[in-house]
C-alpha cells in the first residue's frame, strides 16, 4: 500500500548516516520527478530461515539489514541497491532475473526504503553516477543480470 507524498509523520530520529548505493554525489543523475512505486511487486518478510529477496536470512522474525534497517515479518522494504523498472501501468516494480530492462525505465533505490516511510510510495531514484557496485542487487539469484542493467543504464559507473 505505502504512503502519499500527503501523509505526515511529525516525529523522526535519525543518527548517523545512511548506507547508500551512490558512491560520489558529484555526477550523480536522479530520476526528475521521482517515481511511483507499486509495493505489491515486493515480497513481503517472510518466516524464520527463509531468505528475502536482499539475500537476508530471516530469524527471529525479522531481517536486519545491513544498514541497521530492521524488517519484521509481513512487512516490506527496498534495500539500498534494489533494481526497479516501469510497468506498462506507469508504476514501478522490483526487477528480477525475468525482467526486461528497458534503458530510460530502469533505475537504482540509492537509499533503504520501507513501505511504512513517510512517502514510501514516491521514491527518489538513480538513473546513473558512480555507484558502489557491490551495493547493487544484481547478478544474483532472481535478481537482474549485471550485463542487463549496464545495457539498460549506460550512465552507471562503478567505484
Amino acid at each position: 500500500m505505502g504512503n502519499g507524498i500527503g501523509d505526515r509523520i511529525f516525529f523522526t530520529t535519525t543518527i548517523g548516516r545512511t548506507i547508500q548505493a551512490l558512491a560520489n554525489a558529484q555526477g550523480a543523475r536522479w530520476k526528475v520527478g521521482g517515481t511511483t512505486f507499486d509495493w505489491t511487486t515486493v515480497p513481503a518478510v517472510d518466516v524464520d530461515a527463509s531468505t528475502y529477496y536482499t539475500g537476508d536470512v530471516v530469524s527471529n522474525g525479522m531481517i536486519v539489514l545491513q544498514d541497521t534497517v530492521q524488517v519484521v515479518t509481513g512487512d516490506k522494504v527496498l534495500r539500498y541497491g534494489s533494481v526497479i523498472y516501469k510497468q506498462v501501468d506507469g508504476t514501478y516494480a522490483l526487477a528480477t532475473d525475468t525482467t526486461t530492462l528497458v534503458k530510460g525505465e530502469t533505475f537504482i533505490v540509492n537509499e533503504t526504503v520501507q513501505e511504512s516511510d513517510r512517502m514510501s510510495n514516491n521514491i527518489g531514484v538513480l538513473d546513473g553516477g558512480k555507484v558502489f557496485k557491490e551495493r547493487l542487487l544484481a547478478g544474483g539469484a532472481g535478481q537482474p543480470a549485471f550485463a542487463d542493467l549496464e545495457a539498460a543504464m549506460p550512465g552507471i559507473l562503478y567505484a
